[in-house]
């Protein structure tokens, strides 16, 4: 049996008062995951942590805004997976951007 690779990446732009140091702040107070503070060579600084074992969340500085960046990995493409991948979707949307005040948000492309 062959298994296939899935992935999926989904972005989101938004404003909020916080920075980047803030957001970890309220976001570490909440929940019992961590959360850590990257640079990337092409995106610049950013806010990254575990949704989920196929489910990562970094969360970009950009010129006026923010952006984060949903990443989703999977051996399989079944409804399981799926379901996870939905499962980080809600989390996200209904509380990591209430957390970090999020405001302004609309679909954003991904950055690869």
């Amino acid at each position: 049996m062959t298994l296939s690779l899935e992935r999926s990446m989904s972005a989101l732009e938004f404003r909020s008062g916080l920075s980047l140091a803030q957001m970890k702040q309220a976001l570490e107070e909440a929940g019992k995951r961590p959360w850590h503070f990257g640079d990337s060579e092409w995106h610049g600084d950013y806010l990254g942590g575990s949704l989920s074992p196929q489910t990562v969340l970094r969360i970009y500085a950009m010129k006026g805004c923010y952006r984060a960046v949903l990443r989703f990995v999977s051996e399989t493409g079944d409804a399981r997976a799926w379901e996870k991948l939905m499962g980080a979707q809600k989390l996200l949307l209904q509380t990591i951007l209430p957390l970090i005040h999020a405001e302004s948000i609309q679909p954003a492309e991904p950055l690869g």
